[in-house]
């Protein structure tokens, strides 16, 4: 079981420690998804999923990590990505944002668009890449 100390039995615990914890706590998953996204294009580069007889890296990913198919789509299309990493003003941006522009910025979306993205939530930035390919 994963268990944090972050807040301790003697802090004072409000609505606003447990959020702040909640956001540190993802941005480190964001930078755990980015090395593993890292890692993955080298992975990739000497054909691991080949030579193990995955048929994909996507199936490789969610094999070898255990992980929901989508979070291997989402690891496996930021690996063969050509942009870098995308960060939002303050440096940071959850990994499901992350892939879900980064998608939106492939389908060739303009700067206008990934702007207005950036307002967007995570679960409606799927719509405006499927407009934008149908485009």
């Amino acid at each position: 079981m994963l268990t944090t100390t972050t807040i301790n039995d003697n802090d004072q615990v409000t609505p606003d420690s447990c959020e702040q914890e909640l956001l540190q706590l993802e941005a480190l998953i964001g930078r755990v998804r980015a090395r593993q996204v890292e890692i993955l294009r080298d992975i990739d580069r000497m054909q691991v999923p080949s030579a193990d007889g995955a048929r994909s890296l996507k199936e490789w990913i969610a094999g070898r990590l255990d992980v929901h198919p989508t979070t291997a789509g989402d690891l496996s299309f930021l690996a063969r990505a050509s942009s870098g990493s995308v960060a939002n003003d303050d440096g940071f941006m959850s990994f499901d944002r992350v892939a879900a522009t980064t998608r939106l910025q492939a389908a060739g979306a303009d700067d206008d668009t990934l702007q207005r993205a950036a307002g967007v939530a995570v679960h409606q930035l799927g719509r405006l890449t499927a407009r934008q390919t149908r485009m």
